[in-house]
């Protein structure tokens, strides 16, 4: 199960105008969230991780979602310059949302991101 769940995990670079932070994010295959207006695909990143960066952004929206229990909600969200996602040595650059997860996505700090599939 770890080897499983350590081949979900990919290495990021968040891309600012300023600034580039780095993630380990998981591959959520159940995850298509998009971001209605450009359908750019939405990566959830725990908001500890780029709370510093956040101080920096000034052009927030809100992203609609509903969970499984049909339950709706919003994440605040922006748009990065872009993110550069490492998958089996090889460097992808892509443009997505990031949707700021108010709450720890990880308990057990193996990553603190998750991508949806339209990311990968």
């Amino acid at each position: 199960d770890r080897k499983t769940l350590s081949q979900c995990i990919f290495k990021v670079d968040i891309v600012f105008d300023n600034e580039v932070k780095h993630v380990k994010a998981f591959l959520d295959t159940g995850n298509e969230l998009r971001e209605p207006v450009t359908n750019l695909p939405v990566m959830l990143v725990d908001k500890k991780i780029i709370e510093d960066t956040m101080n920096l952004q000034d052009d927030f929206f809100y992203i609609p979602f509903k969970l499984i229990n049909g339950n709706k909600n919003y994440f605040k969200a922006f748009k990065p310059r872009y993110i550069i996602i490492e998958n089996n040595g090889v460097k992808e650059k892509r443009e997505v949302v990031i949707a700021i997860s108010e709450n720890k996505i990880d308990t057990s700090n193996n990553y603190e991101a998750l991508l949806s599939r339209g990311i990968m």
